[in-house]
């Protein structure tokens, strides 16, 4: 009977243990509201790094056109091919850009 109260003992402690490392690891709880704004905040981040990602890309590619014109100055035809090549190619980069932007969400 001893030995039955030991073991009683025993598994209560253990008991008492189990439950105070569930309260101290358990997850916090948070509301639709918190997960809300975090993935806001996240969206926001996204779109921040999208415009600085944008934004170096263009003023790169200008300063390669640039370069590029600087040696190539013969002609004024050659100025007005580069403008509007640029003209087309720049649209298509930014919808590749925000399609691989969406991609993230799917």
């Amino acid at each position: 009977m001893d030995d039955h109260n030991k073991e009683n003992e025993i598994v209560k402690v253990l008991k008492e243990d189990w439950e105070s490392l569930d309260m101290i690891a358990g997850a916090p709880k948070m509301t639709k509201h918190e997960v809300y704004a975090q993935l806001h905040v996240f969206k926001q981040n996204r779109k921040r790094a999208f415009r600085k990602e944008l934004t170096l890309f263009i003023l790169t590619a200008i300063f390669i056109l640039s370069l590029f014109v600087a040696t190539l100055l013969k002609s004024v035809q050659t100025l007005a091919y580069i403008q509007v090549i640029v003209a087309v190619i720049a649209p298509v980069i930014y919808v590749f850009l925000r399609k691989r932007e969406g991609k993230v969400w799917e």
